[in-house]
């Protein structure tokens, strides 16, 4: 696309003497949306960008009077698709890129059936997590942000009980000694202030192991897989707890 160059000797629609300051800054914004064009590469914001360059020019060379108000009038609606095209899709991207708990998947899959866990990733910050933090004794989303989730394909043991395919949150009770695993049918919760127990599909009870030697800074859920069977690892701090998970043939 060429490039439009204000000329300083210009009387046309915008005035008729000295130079035409409007036209400059029109010109400006069209090559500024140019670059941005290149940049986003996206075939919609393309579509605008050149629209809005075409009209720009249109309003240069176009003498005919019906056509240059209509031109005129078409004109601010364009330009304000084009900022918002631009400028929305920067704020988004800032503001997942700043989030404090970051979203982390956990994944496995044996043979056809495949698990994975969605879950968000507070960091420990210089905290003291267990038993202040996070109060022992009390439902927790398991991380941070909306409550955990784990989607399983086929049906699972977790322990010696069967989960049944599909997609459940997990919330878990924290203890010195032991955490309640909880899974629950109650989907897209933010936190576990709306936890109902009675929407709970399965629980268990596992031991809580203590670390001595390792700080996990960021809140981590991981599987450690071997074959048909696995362990869920939950652990932040020096605090860490297995459950069990075993893949039916």
């Amino acid at each position: 696309m060429g490039t439009i160059i204000a000329d300083k000797n210009y009387s046309g629609v915008f005035g008729k003497h000295g130079p035409d300051m409007t036209f400059y800054t029109l010109g400006l914004l069209s090559r500024l949306t140019a670059d941005s064009i290149k940049i986003f590469s996206n075939f919609g914001l393309s579509l605008l960008g050149y629209s809005y360059c075409y009209l720009v020019r249109k309003l240069h060379f176009t003498h005919h009077p019906a056509e240059k108000t209509m031109q005129k009038r078409l004109f601010p609606c364009l330009l304000l698709a084009v900022m918002l095209s631009l400028f929305t899709p920067l704020f988004a991207q800032e503001a997942l890129k700043n989030r404090p708990s970051p979203t982390s998947i956990a994944a496995i899959k044996y043979k056809d059936t495949y698990v994975k866990i969605t879950y968000c990733q507070p960091h420990k910050k210089g905290r003291e997590i267990f038993g202040e933090l996070v109060p022992y004794g009390k439902v927790w989303r398991t991380g941070a942000n909306e409550a955990t989730e784990i989607t399983v394909t086929k049906d699972i043991l977790i322990g010696a009980d069967t989960l049944k395919a599909g997609t459940y949150s997990i919330f878990t009770i924290p203890r010195p000694d032991k955490w309640t695993i909880i899974f629950n049918s109650e989907l897209g919760q933010w936190g576990a202030y709306n936890y109902l127990e009675s929407s709970d599909v399965m629980r268990l009870e596992v031991k809580t192991e203590k670390v001595e030697k390792v700080v996990w800074e960021p809140f981590t859920i991981n599987f450690e897989q071997v074959n048909s069977k696995a362990d869920l690892k939950i652990m932040w701090d020096q605090t860490m707890v297995s459950v069990p998970v075993k893949f039916i043939d």
